[in-house]
């Protein structure tokens, strides 16, 4: 006795085109810019103490952030960014950017940037792209030909 499937694949693929064609759909080029890592300056910021039972006494663990800024040039603006990780914590927080570390960008080196509201993308050395939020945004001054 032959048992007939009920698995058809010819209704699974209007399923699959609804649910993955609006993702593909909505999704947005970004426009990169060149720019030059002009500065990196390294941080770290004390986020408090956590306080936990070990036995029968309590244990106070300081909690550090490492941040690093950038500062990242094109031709008409000045970008300040700050990129936060805590490799100590499991899971990030809001603001926390990564666990592991900071991007791999070479100081005076040549990466692209893209604007996406308060936050940059920014291509490491290896390609990658990096979501850092802008802390500030300066204009650089037009030259005027006299």
């Amino acid at each position: 006795m032959r048992v007939r499937s009920k698995f058809d694949p010819t209704k699974i693929l209007p399923l699959a085109l609804v649910l993955f064609l609006p993702g593909v759909i909505t999704a947005k080029s970004r426009e990169w810019k060149n720019a030059t890592v002009a500065a990196i300056a390294v941080g770290s910021a004390d986020n408090g103490t956590a306080v936990m039972p070990v036995g029968t006494i309590w244990l106070g663990v300081r909690i550090t952030t490492d941040c690093i800024g950038y500062r990242i040039e094109t031709e008409d603006m000045i970008y300040i960014l700050e990129y936060c990780y805590n490799p100590v914590v499991q899971h990030p927080w809001p603001g926390q950017h990564s666990r592991n570390r900071a991007p791999d960008v070479t100081l005076n080196g040549k990466t692209k940037i893209a604007i996406e509201g308060h936050d940059a993308h920014i291509l490491d050395d290896s390609g990658k792209d990096v979501k850092v939020p802008i802390m500030e945004k300066v204009a650089k001054p037009q030259n005027k030909a006299q």
